[in-house]
């Protein structure tokens, strides 16, 4: 029997739900892929799983009764986005639960070495951006951050500023995978498809607040004033403020 190729619905639970059923089945897949994916081999035929929230939790607290950086390291890798990685994810996690430890050191495992280094770049991406995220008050005093990175990292975002802007309303928009969490104080709020529409509509983020101009005012000239000419090294620079995010970034 030729091993099978699952989709899925998109979300972490749903790759979860087709890992639980996989190992049931007791035969790795052939490969794991988002609904509307291409299908490599041209006579699969791909068999859909249902997203089951409760068995998604199973697994993930299987995972976390081992090391909670398993868990860790799944969600980043599946935050790239990356084609091809649904069956590493599989055998990263199957492996994990063989062994009854994180694995992360076996990175001679190629598909192991796939989800380590899928997850490293995403938490790289992350961390950059909690530093870069820029946010600007609009006119109803809701603060907006416009980012458009490479992995689907605003989740992330938003649970590190969720800690750090506790008191204020915020939104962070991915405009470039058309998605936003959104902050009102007690609750996060995922926005997509209509929702997100019918938010940017009410917020206007182009309509800045009387005080935001001078804000970014301000802060030009700060960046601007403590800019040592001779010791200026666009290189450093373009590593640490990738050109990539110099759209949304206020100083530039």
């Amino acid at each position: 029997m030729s091993a099978a190729t699952y989709t899925y619905d998109g979300t972490f639970e749903g790759l979860l739900t087709v890992v639980m059923q996989a190992l049931d089945e007791g035969a790795p897949p052939a490969d794991i892929l988002p609904a509307g994916a291409g299908v490599g081999d041209l006579f699969a035929q791909p068999v859909f799983v249902t997203t089951l929230p409760d068995r998604a939790a199973v697994l993930s607290a299987r995972l976390e009764r081992i090391d909670a950086h398993i868990v860790h390291q799944v969600l980043h890798a599946f935050l790239a986005e990356e084609p091809d990685l649904g069956r590493p994810l599989f055998s990263y996690i199957k492996l994990s639960l063989e062994r009854g430890e994180c694995v992360d050191g076996f990175l001679t495992n190629p598909e192991v070495r796939r989800v380590v280094m899928a997850a490293r770049r995403v938490g790289g991406e992350s961390h950059r951006l909690k530093g870069l995220l820029r946010f600007r008050e609009l006119r109803g005093g809701t603060l907006w951050a416009p980012v458009e990175p490479d992995a689907n990292v605003v989740l992330l975002l938003a649970l590190h500023f969720r800690r750090r802007l506790s008191a204020q309303y915020w939104v962070i928009h991915d405009m470039k995978h058309n998605v936003a969490v959104a902050w009102d104080g007690k609750d996060l709020e995922w926005l997509e498809g209509e929702g997100l529409r019918r938010r940017v509509e009410e917020l206007r983020p182009d309509e800045l607040s009387q005080s935001e101009q001078g804000y970014q005012d301000l802060w030009r000239t700060f960046f601007h004033s403590i800019a040592i000419p001779e010791r200026i090294n666009p290189d450093l620079q373009r590593r640490n403020m990738p050109r990539r995010y110099w759209k949304h970034l206020v100083e530039k």
